[in-house]
């Protein structure tokens, strides 16, 4: 599934996706381009003073992919989105010509896919409840589990701090983020720290009804972007 999935990201010519080739050996085995440049997690360790503006770059691309997927005919979640599965495709310097592509569809779903869902033994902080607390009321194939994944990996690129196992159902959650848009100011628009741990909250409610759609991200993030860079308009 996870391979079909880049098939049709790849057919599609989706931005921010690894291309894949078709190989017929046998046995077969499947050739994606090499992307040489550091994940998402290198350079946010790398680099500790990252400005807002870079910040808010790179969740725009990002979310910018993740919503193209879905958009497809076959609406392709990833379901895995964290900072290992985020790679810049040259080296990062803060230059202008960098860009990102997203790895990893080894847990992705899309429309008329038949394989049974992978079991997940992990406990990692950006997966969303419904991928580790089975609940008949919510499902694992919705977007909304997309929603959660960035807001989580949002919440590393600002904090350079790991999210723990089910991190926003404990209490104490709504605080953290109050207290994070506290200590990471931005001069050119102090309103900005708030707004933008507020939309992470919006991200990963635990109840999957309540979170932000992929589009709801994405176009927060396009007006935070330029009340920030051209405050002018």
């Amino acid at each position: 599934r996870g391979i079909r999935s880049m098939r049709f990201l790849s057919e599609a010519d989706v931005p921010g996706t690894v291309r894949y080739h078709n190989a017929f050996e046998i046995p077969a085995f499947v050739v994606m381009d090499l992307v040489p440049g550091p994940t998402l997690q290198t350079v946010v360790m790398q680099r500790p003073n990252m400005g807002w503006d870079m910040v808010l770059e790179i969740a725009y691309r990002l979310v910018r992919i993740i919503r193209k997927s879905h958009q497809l005919p076959k609406g392709v979640m990833h379901r895995d989105i964290r900072p290992p599965n985020i790679m810049f495709k040259e080296e990062w310097s803060g230059a202008d010509n960098w860009d990102i592509v997203v790895l990893d569809f080894d847990l992705s779903w899309h429309k008329d896919a038949q394989e049974k869902s992978i079991a997940i033994e992990s406990y990692s902080g950006y997966l969303a409840p419904e991928q580790v607390i089975r609940d008949g009321r919510y499902t694992t194939r919705s977007t909304l589990v997309d929603s959660y994944g960035l807001g989580m990996t949002l919440f590393f690129l600002r904090t350079r701090a790991e999210p723990t196992f089910l991190q926003p159902g404990q209490a104490g959650w709504e605080d953290l983020l109050e207290t994070l848009a506290r200590s990471n100011p931005c001069r050119e628009w102090v309103s900005l720290p708030r707004r933008y741990f507020r939309l992470l909250m919006n991200c990963t409610y635990f109840e999957q009804s309540k979170r932000w759609d992929v589009s709801q991200i994405e176009a927060e993030l396009k007006r935070m972007k330029a009340a920030l860079l051209e405050p002018q308009h």
